[in-house]
């Protein structure tokens, strides 16, 4: 068995309200069929949304939803791992108050906050992300990082890592083991203990400073890429 972890936003896809290219989805689930992979997908996105990927690609494995914070497996139907909410209840009340209806958040989330900040006076998610960084500063449970796309709040010590370290421990395994995919800010903590790591062309220069191997290619087709290259090799 091949054990692989990836990114879904910017690997799989081009991001939020993006179309899916299906096509390459049909290639991606061969290669997993016919090499034997355990596929991981580690997102900062609710269960909701990986549920939908995973039946695109007949997968019945486990997935790490919304940065590590809870893990879903789909054979069980349930939650193997979750955090407590009430720190980010609280976080969110907080940011309503401060920003009102600035502040958009990502739907159908339980165990972390994933949002944007609508204002003129923010040039870009930069900007965002010190905003809501100084407001919860003196949260000492929470940590908010940002991706390409979303500033994240989620109880601190919690990453996809982490997750995937529970997953390790569950089945005997170990993060070693795995080859890594992933494409921005939120993917170096298990990129950098996956035996193999990858990333597609749109990634962070941060992710390409420290992946094996970047593709040529964005998104999906990069991942097919640099799949079939491992595997060959």
């Amino acid at each position: 068995m091949v054990k692989v972890i990836t990114d879904v936003d910017g690997c799989l896809s081009a991001g939020r309200f993006a179309s899916f290219n299906l096509d390459t989805f049909q290639r991606l689930q061969k290669i997993v069929e016919q090499n034997d992979i355990h596929l991981v997908l580690a997102s900062g996105r609710a269960q909701g949304y990986l549920e939908c990927i995973s039946q695109i690609l007949n997968l019945n494995t486990p997935y790490i939803c919304e940065n590590g914070a809870a893990i879903f497996d789909p054979h069980l139907n349930k939650y193997i791992y979750n955090t407590e909410s009430a720190l980010i209840e609280q976080a969110s009340n907080r940011i309503v108050d401060k920003f009102k209806k600035a502040a958009v958040f990502e739907p159908n989330k339980q165990f972390t906050l994933s949002l944007r900040l609508v204002n003129d006076r923010f040039a870009d998610i930069k900007e965002e992300f010190t905003a809501i960084n100084e407001l919860l500063s003196d949260v000492e449970e929470l940590d908010v990082t940002h991706s390409n796309s979303a500033i994240d709040i989620l109880p601190k010590s919690h990453s996809k890592l982490s997750a995937l370290e529970i997953l390790c421990a569950q089945n005997n395994w170990s993060p070693e083991e795995f080859i890594g995919f992933g494409d921005s800010k939120n993917d170096l903590d298990f990129l950098s203990v996956c035996k193999v790591a990858g990333a597609p062309a749109n990634c962070t220069p941060q992710v390409a400073n420290l992946v094996d191997h970047v593709s040529q290619y964005d998104n999906i087709e990069g991942l097919v890429e640099f799949l079939n290259s491992t595997l060959a090799s």
